[in-house]
């Protein structure tokens, strides 16, 4: 996109429709932000880190293991994780980079630059978004406690799918 998101600026449905090439820890080759939007994905909410890194920031390379942890921690609740590196090969490819430790999607933003979306250049950087897409977080650098307060509090407000209209009526007389 054009513009620049800050904090309180929802995605345009042009962005959430771009094409993310994966390159590892997926079982797809590209991804959508709008798979990860509640309200065109058929229900499924989630709140969304986007981590983005070059893989010669020896920041971003230690940010893997605690990032990792937040994922594993919370995707049962309904957190997702998209890390989108650059400037590969300086000194690790993709999978090199899976390696150190994460298992949520790595994507290469070396064509997209879906990091220009969120400011200028400087890495580590992390966005979280709601499950309306709305930028609700976005820092250079990496405050793991402020991010996990932050995911906790989203998480909860993660709209619920009803239930059927059964569930209410009684067993018997």
């Amino acid at each position: 996109g054009a513009q620049t998101y800050t904090v309180g600026t929802t995605l345009s449905s042009t962005d959430q429709e771009q094409i993310l090439p994966v390159c590892a820890n997926s079982n797809e080759a590209t991804l959508q932000l709008r798979d990860l939007n509640g309200d065109l994905n058929g229900g499924e909410y989630a709140v969304t880190i986007l981590s983005f890194f070059t893989s010669w920031c020896t920041n971003c390379q230690s940010e893997v293991g605690e990032l990792n942890q937040m994922y594993e921690d919370y995707s049962q609740q309904g957190l997702r994780v998209l890390s989108f590196g650059r400037q590969w090969n300086y000194p690790y490819n993709c999978s090199q980079w899976a390696d150190l430790g994460a298992t949520y999607p790595l994507l290469d933003d070396d064509s997209i630059n879906v990091w220009y979306w969120f400011g200028l250049g400087y890495v580590p950087q992390n966005v979280i978004l709601d499950h309306n897409m709305t930028v609700r977080y976005s820092l250079v650098g990496f405050n793991p406690e402020q991010m996990r307060t932050l995911v906790e509090q989203l998480l909860t407000e993660l709209p619920t799918v009803a239930i059927g209209p059964d569930a209410s009526l009684p067993n018997g007389f």
